[in-house]
């Protein structure tokens, strides 16, 4: 008898948004803007620096009424991608990809401005 899995006939990223798009507790009382991004190439010295920056705009300003929440993961890559063979994916031996998601919660009492803050990110 086969057991039916509720994410089988799902894509990874279906399948993220429903336990972790759709979760029903939030981990902040504040409405929230929340992006999943995949990458099956590494992360290189660029997207790094970037991604510092863009961290830092919402972490070195006590005032702009944001918050951050941030998970990143691993799942299948290689053999899911357009590189089979691992000829340019990162970590195509272990057939992985990176995942990020950021939520960006904004309270507008803190600051009338922060959910456009939390558009511009």
């Amino acid at each position: 008898q086969m057991v039916c899995n509720k994410f089988d006939d799902m894509t990874i990223s279906t399948a993220m948004v429903v336990e972790v798009g759709f979760a029903l507790e939030r981990e902040l009382p504040f409405p929230y803007v929340r992006r999943i991004r995949y990458t099956d190439t590494i992360w290189n010295d660029m997207f790094i620096e970037k991604y510092v920056d863009q961290i830092d705009l919402i972490l070195s300003d006590d005032t702009n009424g944001l918050y951050l929440g941030i998970a990143m993961f691993n799942g299948p890559g290689a053999a899911m991608s357009n590189d089979p063979n691992g000829e340019y994916t990162s970590l195509s031996h272990r057939d992985a990809v990176s995942g990020m998601l950021i939520a960006i919660f904004y309270s507008e009492e803190q600051n009338p401005d922060a959910y456009q803050l939390t558009l511009d990110w």
